[in-house]
């Protein structure tokens, strides 16, 4: 099949003995040139097995079509496939191609399979096709040139963009180097600005705190003037009205209260009313009544003083029954400072 006897013989080369022939020229026969799509497949398996390395998945592809190709070729007569084993034989002879094929042309041999599946084609449409396919080989092979060469662009064209990043990076580096100086110094700055404003608050609230020390104690030292001349208003009533001493309890003891009124109050109104000689307090005998901030001196048993809880619970009475008889609206609340001096008994009356 692939070798013809239509070459040149050589007689020299022809040798004959007893008038048989033992050997011919070897020149007479010439190698045919046959097209791949003419080979048989027993031929092209052969040729695949012997002059190339197969991948195991390759090998069992070529397995399956050499298979099928003796089973459907030297079935007998009475051999009838069914549409389910064509169905099947189709497939796995499919797969055995694509699995055959290089890459590139998987998907275009699969295409194709299944395109043949559907129609009938007669020879000179397989010739038409073949065809075809030997130009879109021509093709792929012009195209792999310039692809080659692309490749050695593309390469280079990496090797530059390498050095862009590399570029790109240093710059990057250094320009976040700068922000992250700049970013310091005004964290400094910052930092600097807080301190000078905590100091110059606490200086200011030393100062505030320095002045209200000063109001608080120009307060207390009016306080203290008020009790010395209290003090000194009593001993002059002593000294002219001696008849307080001489009625004074034995067992009553003098208590001086200081009280802060409330704005609200109608200070005159609270003074009037502790004044007033009808209102008066079954423990706390209440002596006088200064205006100013409200100094009152009051006296109380001395048995009752010397009781804390019937001291507490007196005092108590006495605020509750002032606040009524002043009638103060109770429903507003109010802040009243109470400061209780408890005298000797020579320094009362």
């Amino acid at each position: 099949m692939y070798l013809n006897s239509n070459g040149s013989e050589d007689k020299g080369h022809t040798v004959r003995r007893a008038g048989r022939l033992e050997q011919v020229c070897l020149h007479k026969y010439i190698q045919q040139h046959v097209a791949i799509h003419e080979l048989d497949i027993s031929a092209i398996s052969f040729l695949l097995r012997n002059l190339t390395t197969l991948s195991p998945t390759e090998k069992t592809a070529l397995d399956n079509v050499t298979t099928y190709r003796r089973d459907i070729c030297h079935a007998c007569s009475t051999k009838c496939y069914t549409i389910s084993e064509i169905n099947t034989a189709w497939n796995e002879l499919e797969n055995a191609f694509v699995d055959l094929a290089d890459r590139p042309y998987k998907r275009l041999i699969r295409m194709q399979m299944k395109e043949s599946r559907k129609i009938n084609l007669e020879e000179d449409v397989i010739i038409e096709l073949n065809a075809r396919l030997q130009a879109a080989e021509l093709v792929l092979q012009n195209m792999s040139s310039p692809c080659n060469n692309n490749i050695g662009h593309i390469l280079a064209m990496e090797d530059r963009l390498k050095d862009v990043a590399i570029s790109n990076a240093k710059s990057i580096k250094d320009h976040f180097t700068i922000q992250a100086e700049v970013a310091q110094h005004s964290l400094s700055e910052t930092e600097k600005n807080l301190e000078n404003s905590v100091k110059h608050g606490i200086n200011e609230l030393t100062e505030s705190h320095a002045t209200s020390l000063q109001i608080i104690g120009n307060k207390v030292d009016a306080t203290k003037s008020d009790v010395k001349d209290v003090k000194e208003k009593h001993e002059k009533t002593q000294q002219t009205q001696g008849k307080y001493v001489l009625n004074l309890d034995a067992t009553e003891h003098p208590v001086l209260w200081q009280m802060a009124i409330p704005e609200q109050w109608n200070l005159e109104g609270v003074e009037a009313t502790l004044r007033n000689q009808s209102n008066k307090d079954e423990v706390f005998k209440k002596k006088f009544v200064r205006k100013g901030s409200l100094i009152m001196l009051t006296t109380i048993s001395s048995r009752i003083l010397s009781d804390p809880e019937a001291f507490e619970a007196a005092v108590i009475s006495f605020l509750v029954k002032m606040i009524e008889d002043c009638k103060i609206n109770t429903e507003i609340p109010y802040r009243l400072e109470v400061r209780l001096h408890i005298l000797n008994a020579n320094e009362g009356l």
